[in-house]
């Protein structure tokens, strides 16, 4: 008597660590839905809902990628500038090479400069600058090396067909570069 009222003590446990009762079989394949809901609703209620902004930044840097590799070729580091909030998503041909993607908080700037590799070169894209209706922005893009770096601001539009283009770039002044630098004397 004493050992089957422990046997189903045990599992009783057992049971109640998997979540699974066996008191009513049709409510645990109910439960098991129930559970499986909740764990992927956490995330959503955990993270929130995606600003609609942010995937606009997402296509705005890809446009602007796009147009960096086309116009001056590719670099070791894609440094982006992004909120903690904001998804991350692959910039096509980053990877190649043995390039790499670097989400960069705004806080975290200073400290990632002074500890990259001072040869390896970089394209930074800055905060992203939409107009009113959200067809026009403005990012500001940085590309160094151990040399030095320039700047320019980029204006994309967005298209008929939803597809975002580069139109106008900028060379930002004040931005000096080592071999600039050399000319000046």
């Amino acid at each position: 008597m004493e050992r089957s009222e422990e046997s189903r003590r045990l599992r009783l446990r057992l049971n109640v660590k998997s979540l699974t009762f066996n008191a009513n079989r049709g409510n645990s394949q109910a439960r098991h839905y129930l559970f499986i809901f909740i764990v992927l609703l956490l995330p959503i209620v955990a993270c929130g809902a995606v600003n609609p902004e942010y995937q606009l930044n997402n296509e705005v840097r890809q446009a602007v990628f796009a147009y960096e590799l086309a116009a001056r070729g590719p670099v070791k580091d894609l440094v982006i500038h992004f909120r903690r909030d904001e998804p991350r998503v692959r910039f096509a041909g980053q990877s190649q090479n043995g390039g790499h993607t670097v989400w960069l908080y705004p806080a975290g700037g200073e400290e990632y400069f002074a500890t990259r590799p001072q040869m390896a070169s970089y394209l930074y894209i800055q905060e992203i600058e939409y107009s009113d209706d959200q067809r026009v922005a403005t990012v500001k893009i940085y590309r160094g090396d151990g040399s030095g770096y320039q700047g320019w601001q980029l204006t994309i539009t967005k298209e008929a067909s939803g597809r975002w283009t580069v139109t106008n770039e900028v060379e930002l002044e004040g931005v000096v570069t080592k071999s600039r630098l050399h000319h000046r004397r």
